[in-house]
């Protein structure tokens, strides 16, 4: 079972970016969110955060889930 992630983020943080192109870089499929007053309503105070599986992860934690995964091997035919 794929995990359902999203990561809250605004388009001008350098971390958000960051944080997305780790996951990109891992072949991660995720969803992004950038509506400040949602992050709120989860007790968010500080971007990037990511949500997996409905826990929450701030940004050192959500680096730390994104280095433990495996990069998915592409299959060539």
């Amino acid at each position: 079972m794929e995990d359902s992630i999203t990561v809250y983020s605004s388009p001008t943080c350098p971390k958000c970016k960051m944080l997305k192109m780790q996951l990109k870089a891992k072949g991660i499929s995720f969803n992004v969110c950038e509506d400040t007053q949602v992050a709120l309503s989860k007790g968010i105070q500080s971007l990037p955060a990511m949500e997996i599986n409905n826990q929450l992860l701030n940004f050192p934690q959500a680096v730390e889930w994104i280095r433990g995964r495996a990069k998915k091997k592409t299959i060539r035919h």
